[in-house]
């Protein structure tokens, strides 16, 4: 048994409590990420591969408020992503039949082509929404877990 630093109030403490007798902190053991080595507390050397090691303190606020971030990113992309899925174009196909060759026939009859190309435009548009919307929203919840996993990863000095 070894007497260390505290980190946080630097009273002496021993290097297997897990908490600080005095105020309470963390005795926080982390391994290097170079040869496996246990590490306690104070140590910023390796003492088997003498690696500098980066010394984090235990902010268990910040954790969280990542979770939390991260959490609510991934539920904006699920809600986009049932959003995408949940759209459908309502607009109706018009089906007027060829008649003779009055005015009146070819007018119904390039109205009933418009009308039956705006719906095509609007079934295009609403699918290149849904596509946005899905890709969008997988797209975030694929982020933002990567962000939350890398910041973690740079905490624990896995560059």
């Amino acid at each position: 048994m070894a007497l260390i630093k505290c980190n946080e109030c630097g009273s002496d403490m021993s290097d297997k409590a897990e908490s600080c007798p005095n105020c309470g902190a963390e005795n926080k053991i982390i391994f290097c990420p170079e040869c496996g080595e246990k590490i306690i507390n104070n140590q910023n050397i390796c003492p088997k591969c003498g690696m500098e090691i980066k010394l984090q303190k235990n902010n268990r606020k910040k954790f969280i408020k990542d979770l939390i971030l991260m959490i609510m990113l991934d539920i904006v992309g699920i809600i986009s992503i049932f959003w995408g899925y949940s759209l459908s174009y309502q607009g109706k196909q018009i089906d007027y039949k060829y008649y003779g060759g009055d005015a009146y026939t070819g007018i119904q009859q390039a109205a009933a082509d418009i009308g039956n190309n705006i719906n095509e435009l609007g079934k295009l548009i609403c699918n290149g929404l849904k596509a946005i919307l899905i890709v969008n929203g997988i797209t975030t919840i694929i982020v933002s877990t990567n962000i939350f996993i890398k910041r973690k990863e740079q905490e624990n000095g896995f560059n």
